[in-house]
């Protein structure tokens, strides 16, 4: 299901280019992270772009960089991530 006027929509009415779209549903994913990204996969409007998630920490320039390395041969650039060190159970899994 794709809404635009449903009241758990209201971040997406901050923005005004109107590229903004809320999906919910279900698909045979099983990993909810990939199910997740798969739509803003789907929707990339750019040649490049970053796929990241909210537990890693990046320079301010790594972005930069990694584009630079991405030349007609090149299909994949990957950084090694690193992460902050975080209190409780999640954050012990995660390290």
């Amino acid at each position: 299901m794709v809404s635009r006027k449903r009241p758990s929509c209201c971040g997406t009415q901050k923005l005004s280019s109107g590229d903004a779209l809320l999906k919910t549903g279900t698909m045979e994913i099983v990993n909810p992270k990939i199910f997740n990204m798969l739509g803003a996969y789907e929707k990339a409007q750019y040649p490049l772009f970053l796929i990241s998630d909210s537990g890693l920490m990046m320079y301010e320039d790594t972005l930069f960089e990694m584009a630079l390395c991405m030349t007609e041969d090149v299909g994949l650039v990957h950084q090694m991530p690193f992460t902050a060190n975080r209190q409780g159970f999640a954050g012990t899994v995660e390290k």
